[in-house]
């Protein structure tokens, strides 16, 4: 029972500095900051958002208790970005932390430009047929 207890706490502790990892990789914007840009009233911004959530237009993570969103998903007016909404249906991931390492880590389906090594999806937002393209193939496999 110790050796299992043990792997659970080295599992999370390595789960918690993926989290950790993920956090300074990108840009986090919380509910508040959304609902800002989006000029909208606070109801009506978390009723849109509970909608893109479920939905699979947009995703989410927790930390520290708070509710998080990757900035690349939304244009300048807090709208969700359709190669977003797109590569969702494909990942069918339902953790959000899965689904960030997703976009941020290195994907084998994502090759460079220059022919050598593999990207991040989130490095190629503006190639959407590339990201969808690697959802539809990855399926829950992201790293290189």
């Amino acid at each position: 029972m110790t050796d299992l207890i043990n792997q659970l706490l080295l599992e999370n502790d390595f789960r918690q500095q993926s989290i950790d990892k993920m956090l300074s990789m990108t840009e986090w914007i919380t509910a508040d900051e959304l609902q800002r840009r989006q000029n909208l009233d606070f109801i009506s911004s978390k009723l849109l958002r509970e909608t893109w959530i479920r939905h699979k237009q947009i995703f989410a993570v927790t930390n520290s208790d708070r509710q998080l969103f990757a900035n690349f998903q939304f244009d300048e007016m807090g709208k969700p970005l359709q190669v977003i909404a797109n590569t969702l249906k494909f990942l069918q991931l339902d953790d959000g932390w899965a689904t960030a390492a997703w976009f941020l880590f290195p994907n084998a389906w994502v090759p460079h430009i220059a022919g050598t090594g593999c990207v991040a999806p989130v490095e190629v937002l503006a190639f959407p047929e590339k990201v969808i393209s690697a959802a539809q193939c990855s399926r829950n496999t992201h790293f290189c």
